[in-house]
């Protein structure tokens, strides 16, 4: 689980980049709207489809959220890309 501290009734996009900003998955739009003083109620989930290359663990990429409002970068963590079948293996 990530924490991203972002300001409630904004907008974000999310998105994941390589080291040499690329972007590598689809984009996820996340309005932070929620109020609740508990933490597990204001957890949200998104799925994000990578697009179908080879990946380099030992390369950086990372996951990013930029303000819509005015396409500022608010967050960047570190990710660790260590896809298991990365080619059609048949599975």
């Amino acid at each position: 689980m990530i924490d991203i501290k972002m300001d409630k009734g904004a907008v974000y996009k999310l998105y994941f980049l390589s080291e040499d900003h690329e972007q590598i998955s689809n984009e996820n739009i996340y309005l932070a709207d929620k109020r609740d003083e508990d933490v597990q109620k204001r957890l949200f989930r998104m799925r994000f489809t990578f697009k179908h290359k080879m990946y380099d663990k030992s390369k950086n990429y990372y996951l990013v959220a930029y303000d819509e409002s005015n396409d500022v970068e608010v967050f960047r963590h570190e990710v660790i890309m260590d896809v298991a079948f990365p080619n059609d293996s048949g599975f």
